[in-house]
């Protein structure tokens, strides 16, 4: 990336026209930043390495990637991880949701770039798991303007364990059923409050 970079932009042989035209003659930069991080799940362990580009205009430009592997060092896709294509279609339907939910205000519904939830692998390449979650991360422009940053999507097992490989979740996992639901002690404080 780095030797790429460098040469995509002809460092070796800018003139002293050229530096001058870029603004180099006066402090600015042409930079490019990486940094890591690492995600594991009892199953699955990733690394995403995001990378910040600037080469002039109005802002960077970003370049995510991520490595995920089983605990034999296998390297897994998407297409590992969920069961099929009508599966990945649900999960794309949930992540819009969340997406939504989280970020989109009542006011800004058009902000929202459906094309890049269009359910293909290619879109939702960029994953992690943990014990409990499955994670989409949607680079800018992707599906939100690029003030709104990086998206980080996160789609609970309790909602998607039906399209996922049994084997990258917990054995320990149960989810919850309706009947369990109603079980479930409620709120002394609003109880409380309930009752003045």
């Amino acid at each position: 990336r780095v030797t790429g970079f460098k040469e995509e932009n002809n460092f070796d042989a800018l003139t002293p026209e050229d530096i001058e035209m870029l603004g180099f003659s006066e402090g600015r930069k042409y930079t490019m930043m990486f940094s890591y991080s690492r995600f594991e799940s009892e199953k699955i362990t990733t690394h995403i390495l995001s990378g910040n580009i600037f080469t002039g205009g109005a802002h960077s430009n970003q370049i995510i990637e991520t490595f995920s592997y089983d605990n034999s060092f296998k390297r897994l896709s998407i297409q590992d991880v969920v069961i099929d294509e009508a599966s990945l279609a649900e999960i794309a339907t949930l992540a819009e949701q969340k997406i939504n939910s989280d970020l989109v205000k009542e006011t800004e519904p058009t902000l929202l770039f459906t094309e890049g939830l269009v359910p293909t692998y290619e879109n939702f390449k960029l994953f992690y798991l943990t014990d409990s979650s499955l994670h989409f991360i949607f680079p800018p422009y992707q599906v939100l303007p690029y003030s709104y940053g990086t998206i980080d999507a996160e789609l609970l097992f309790e909602d998607v364990h039906t399209f996922i490989q049994s084997e990258f979740i917990l054995e320990t996992f149960e989810p919850q059923t309706q009947e369990a639901k109603k079980d479930e002690p409620i709120d002394a404080e609003f109880e409380e409050k309930k009752g003045e």
